[in-house]
C-alpha cells in the first residue's frame, strides 16, 4: 500500500511539474494605425507598410477596404483643414471690414468694407457648416482602418493553449457525504 501511495505522490508531483501555461504571442510584428497609414511595430519603432507590401500581406477585399478608409480619412482631413482656414479668413476679413466701415466717410471705402464683411461672414459660415462633414468622413475612415488592424492582429496570433494539472481537495456537496472530502486532479484545456 505504501508503494502505491508513494507512486501516486510521484505521479502527481510529476504532473504538477508539467503544468504549463502559454499566452498569445503575435506570429509577426503587430500592426498599428498611424493616422491613415498602416505600420508594423518592431521594438520601439513603427515601420510604415507600403501599398505593394500591403497587397501581398492582406486579401484584395481587405486592401480595397483600406484604400476606401484611407481616402475617406484624407478627404475628411482636407475638409477639416479647409474649414478651419475658411473660418480664420472669415474672421480676418469681418473684423477689419467692420472697423473700416465704421471709420470711413468715402463711398468707395464703405462699399469695400461691406464687401469685406460679406466675404468674412460667408467664409466663416462656410467653414463652420462644412466642419462636421470633415470630422464625420475622417471618423468613418479611421473606423475602417482600425477594423483592418484589429482583424489582422487577431488573425495573426498563436492559438492560446492553457492546460494545467493540479491536485486538489474539494468538499463533497452531496448531503449523504457527512462532511467528507474528495480528492481529485482537475484538468482543463482552453483554446
Amino acid at each position: 500500500m505504501k508503494k502505491i501511495l508513494l507512486s501516486l505522490v510521484l505521479v502527481i508531483a510529476g504532473l504538477v511539474a508539467m503544468a504549463q501555461e502559454e499566452t498569445a504571442t503575435p506570429k509577426r510584428s503587430e500592426m498599428v494605425r498611424k493616422y491613415y497609414r498602416l505600420c508594423f511595430v518592431q521594438g520601439a519603432d513603427e515601420v510604415v507598410i507600403s501599398d505593394e507590401d500591403l497587397e501581398q500581406i492582406l486579401d484584395i477585399d481587405v486592401c480595397n477596404e483600406y484604400y476606401t478608409g484611407k481616402a475617406l480619412y484624407r478627404v475628411g482631413d482636407g475638409i477639416i483643414t479647409g474649414s478651419w482656414t475658411a473660418i480664420g479668413f472669415g474672421v480676418g476679413l469681418f473684423i477689419p471690414g467692420v472697423l473700416l466701415g465704421s471709420r470711413s466717410g468715402s463711398e468707395t471705402v464703405t462699399e469695400f468694407a461691406i464687401l469685406m464683411v460679406t466675404a468674412g461672414v460667408s467664409g466663416f459660415f462656410e467653414g463652420l457648416l462644412s466642419l462636421p462633414a470633415g470630422y464625420a468622413l475622417r471618423t468613418v475612415g479611421v473606423k475602417k482602418i482600425k477594423g483592418i488592424v484589429e482583424g489582422y492582429n487577431l488573425n495573426n496570433q498563436k492559438t492560446v493553449v492553457h492546460y494545467q494539472f493540479a491536485p486538489s481537495v474539494m468538499p463533497v456537496n452531496i448531503p449523504q457525504s457527512q462532511g467528507h472530502m474528495a480528492y481529485g486532479m482537475p484538468f482543463s484545456i482552453s483554446f
